[in-house]
């Protein structure tokens, strides 16, 4: 494996791994620790290590992030002149204090709920994306977003089924075991209502987005429909949670349980894919137009 014909050993050792993580440490990256999976091969097209290098500067300062690949390759081929050729020390270390310069992160946010979910902020600062990465022809991006939220909004319904399904599961163990007055808590008729709210909202987000789905797969555009799984299934799903807490009572608000994390876990269903008010408003243009 090679950095720009730079020798990379297979298992992370040798003059060629000690070659590159020199021209990081004077950078202040330490790239040894991040081994084979930190580089690969860079091409002079765009793709390669180099999406891989950038992935590590960010995992080196704390940010989990995806595939991507530098703004700056074509800049350094131009200025080296590297198609095919060997690239000294310089044209490396020039290569990472540019895209050290270009893509900084503002760390891992430290939100309310969907915490295994690590959400980072990318700055991306003077980068060129060039014509043929591009997504959708310039001027597009806006509609091309929208017609995106059609296809990911039935996702968060079928999020929210999950976690009212989690919900009524330990709402219903504990019900069963929990006793007040001398009887189980299930026997009581406002526990039993509050049950089967969730049960009826569970079905209900469920036939929703599955008819969302069936209309995405079979080529049938229909953004209310999306929006209706959308907005029912995260506003019920915020609504089950809060319930399974007061099912639960004073255990539901602490940690050693389960259910004070669905609901924090649930607010986000509102605000993300277009929050509740905008899915609102999406049907009511639809119906009025």
């Amino acid at each position: 494996m090679k950095i720009w014909r730079v020798p990379y050993p297979k298992f992370g050792d040798g003059p060629g791994l000690e070659r590159v993580a020199g021209v990081a440490a004077r950078l202040g990256v330490d790239l040894a620790r991040f081994g084979e999976a930190g580089v690969g091969v860079v091409g002079t097209n765009g793709k390669g290590s180099t999406a891989a290098m950038c992935a590590s500067l960010l995992r080196q300062r704390g940010a989990l992030v995806g595939r991507f690949t530098s703004p700056h390759l074509m800049a350094l081929n131009e200025r080296f002149n590297i198609n095919g050729q060997d690239i000294d020390d310089e044209a490396l270390e020039y290569h990472w204090a540019r895209v050290r310069a270009a893509v900084r992160d503002a760390g891992v946010e430290d939100k309310l709920g969907q915490r295994a979910s690590n959400t980072c902020v990318v700055h991306l600062e003077d980068v060129k994306v060039p014509k043929q990465n591009l997504l959708a022809p310039e001027g597009d991006g806006f509609k091309l977003a929208m017609e995106t939220f059609n296809q990911t909004r039935p996702d968060i319904a079928a999020l929210a089924t999950g976690l009212m399904q989690r919900c009524l599961d330990e709402c219903v163990t504990y019900a069963k075991d929990r006793k007040t007055f001398g009887v189980p808590i299930a026997e009581h008729q406002m526990v039993q209502a509050m049950l089967a709210d969730m049960a009826v909202s569970i079905e209900a987000t469920r036939l929703l987005y599955q008819k969302a789905a069936w209309n995405l797969d079979n080529g049938v555009r229909d953004p209310i429909v999306s929006s209706f799984a959308k907005v029912f299934g995260a506003d019920r799903a915020m609504q089950t949670a809060t319930d399974a807490v007061q099912v639960f009572g004073g255990n539901g608000y602490v940690r050693d349980y389960p259910v004070e994390k669905l609901m924090r876990d649930a607010k986000l269903l509102q605000i993300y894919e277009g929050t509740s008010q905008v899915q609102r408003l999406v049907i009511a243009r639809q119906i009025t137009r």
